[in-house]
């Protein structure tokens, strides 16, 4: 199987580059907010990387950064699961 590499694709914002990695924490978040990944959801490497076209390396690096903004926790099996929104994480926005 061949490794997957790290693309950069124009950003729609104007102009600026932007890693699939970036687009994958943007689009699981934007998933998460819209409830399609709701709480309780188990997020796979193997799911995430196939649906992103990224590798399992960059999708672990997608998760550690949603991990760390509280919208999924890894549990001490290894699944990561979503969290959801909550009212401190939307306090947070602001």
């Amino acid at each position: 199987m061949k490794a997957k590499t790290e693309k950069v694709v124009p950003d729609k914002s104007g102009g600026r580059r932007t890693s699939t990695f970036e687009i994958a924490v943007d689009g699981i978040r934007d998933k998460i907010f819209m409830q399609e990944y709701a709480g309780g959801f188990v997020l796979t490497e193997a799911l995430l990387a196939e649906e992103y076209d990224i590798s399992r390396g960059s999708t672990r690096s997608a998760l550690f950064v949603l991990e760390k903004e509280g919208l999924i926790a890894t549990k001490s099996n290894g699944r990561r699961v979503v969290l959801g929104i909550n009212e401190r994480y939307v306090n947070g926005l602001n």
